[in-house]
């Protein structure tokens, strides 16, 4: 299939389910003007998002290892930005659940976290040639204990991403549809796996994309209908203040570091033709999501936290619910993902770039995927960690770890003994921390990034400076002119 013969087909889809979408707002609204249930009411936004993005991953099935990887890096600006949107909005529900503190993290951090990741991280990440910071890795420490080190790591951070995002989904889930938790759970895994396993990547960015597009309009529809539930805004301009975090500017540069380099905002990146495709796919998701961000400070009351409250407008809960599973949804799938490509792949010219059939490497993903989510649901199930916890966490492991080892892959003369060095280094670092630090209480989401940065900066100056003393012996393995995942069809 031709490149615009699929773009005309991504096209199509787009428009077919923004009229959907149109046509089910169109009648949780009649069938609340016509007195039908409350509860039905409330669960049809819901359902019909859930049903949505199972269509979309369904409909993105492939069996090529470029499209599952990358999306056949064909994936265009706006869908890509649009994708961006999504994630973003599922980042900022999981630290921000009930706008209580917008100062822990500072959002402003955030923020600029975002914006640094779509424009800037993701693009280089491209430019290298790789389809995921595991790949970078993988290919300047092949062979190294590194890879194994990195790979665990990364899977954790993914992991846990995955878990915060389905916490939130089946907490909406079991509030607008269903009071039973377990099935709230099964629901919400079912949707998951189905909207991963068959299209890979290219699901993941397809039902985002789908799912920012839902958000926007709901967002619109809420700022337009004026609904309110008695809920203050948040002051969101002390919020966004930089002088009110003056005394606080590490907290703040090691918020903005954790989410510049958080894989979450690799996809559109990744996924795009070239570098250039790339950084327009991050300006397209900062101005969309500072658009969708706006009305959704100026119509905060449309967009309550408690669904279950026995006053509130049922079309403001069936509309909210669909949104906050939209956003929710979009996480969990780029950590389910994200998961399946923990250990990476070595791009720097290999005899054989897939020494195993693409079917068994296929297979094998798809198992790690589903196993990710089983897990998931045991984790919400027992009650192990909390979302934003579990988010937290995440961006700590991956600014701690991966952050300095890719930035250490990405200097030529550092080899695996000066890497090793510097996440040694690292380790003591943390240790001491350990050691001083109060046991009484857990650390704020800040103070666990500023300790992470800390420890991201001593393996980064370690192993550059060993590096200098004990280089690497020969060429930086590096990728080739020729892309494997990219789709070169004409």
């Amino acid at each position: 299939m031709s490149l615009e013969s699929r773009s005309s087909r991504i096209n199509g889809l787009a428009i077919f389910a923004a009229a959907a979408f149109a046509l089910g707002v169109a009648a949780i609204m009649a069938l609340d003007r016509i007195g039908a249930p409350a509860g039905l009411v409330r669960a049809i936004g819901p359902v019909l998002a859930l049903i949505g993005v199972t269509v979309f991953g369904l409909g993105a099935r492939n069996a090529d290892l470029g499209s599952f990887i990358a999306a056949s890096r064909r994936i265009s600006p706006f869908y890509g930005g649009l994708s961006g949107v999504a994630v973003a909005a599922g980042v900022a529900l999981c630290l921000y659940p009930d706008f209580a503190s917008l100062s822990n993290p500072p959002l402003l951090g955030v923020l600029i976290g975002m914006a640094l990741g779509a424009t800037v991280f993701g693009p280089l990440l491209r430019r290298f040639g790789a389809t995921s910071l595991a790949d970078v890795i993988a290919t300047r420490f092949s062979g190294s204990p590194l890879r194994l080190i990195s790979g665990t790591v990364i899977w954790a951070t993914a992991a846990l991403t995955a878990l915060a995002g389905f916490e939130i989904a089946v907490l909406a889930t079991q509030a607008l549809i269903t009071t039973s938790r377990a099935w709230a759970e099964a629901i919400v895994a079912s949707v998951l796996i189905l909207s991963v396993a068959p299209g890979g990547l290219t699901g993941v960015i397809s039902t985002a994309a789908a799912s920012a597009g839902a958000i926007a309009m709901i967002t619109l529809l809420g700022f337009a209908s004026g609904w309110r539930v008695g809920l203050s805004p948040p002051d969101w301009h002390a919020a966004l203040e930089p002088a009110s975090f003056a005394p606080a500017a590490p907290k703040l540069v090691a918020t903005t570091v954790a989410l510049a380099g958080f894989f979450a905002f690799e996809p559109a990146a990744v996924a795009s033709r070239d570098a250039s495709a790339a950084v327009r796919a991050g300006f397209v998701a900062i101005v969309l999501g500072l658009s969708v961000a706006g009305l959704t400070g100026a119509a905060l009351w449309a967009f309550p936290v408690d669904f279950a409250a026995g006053d509130l407008n049922p079309v403001a809960a069936s509309l909210t619910g669909a949104a906050t599973l939209a956003a929710a949804m979009a996480l969990a799938r780029l950590g389910v993902h994200g998961s399946s490509r923990a250990f990476g792949v070595a791009l720097a010219d290999p005899p054989k770039p897939f020494p195993t059939l693409a079917s068994v490497r296929l297979a094998r993903m798809r198992a790690a995927q589903l196993l990710v989510v089983v897990g998931c649901a045991a984790c919400d199930s027992g009650g192990l960690i909390e979302a934003r916890t579990s988010l937290i966490v995440a961006m700590a492991l991956s600014l701690a770890v991966t952050t300095p080892l890719v930035a250490l892959a990405l200097i030529p003369r550092v080899g695996p003994l000066s890497a090793s060095f510097g996440m040694l280094c690292a380790l003591a670092a943390v240790a001491a921390l350990v050691r001083t630090a109060p046991t009484t209480q857990a650390p704020e989401a800040a103070v666990l990034f500023e300790a992470a940065l800390m420890a991201a900066a001593v393996a980064y100056v370690a192993g550059a400076l060993a590096s200098l003393f004990a280089p690497r012996r020969r060429r930086a393995p590096t990728p080739g002119a020729f892309d494997l995942f990219a789709d070169v069809s004409v």
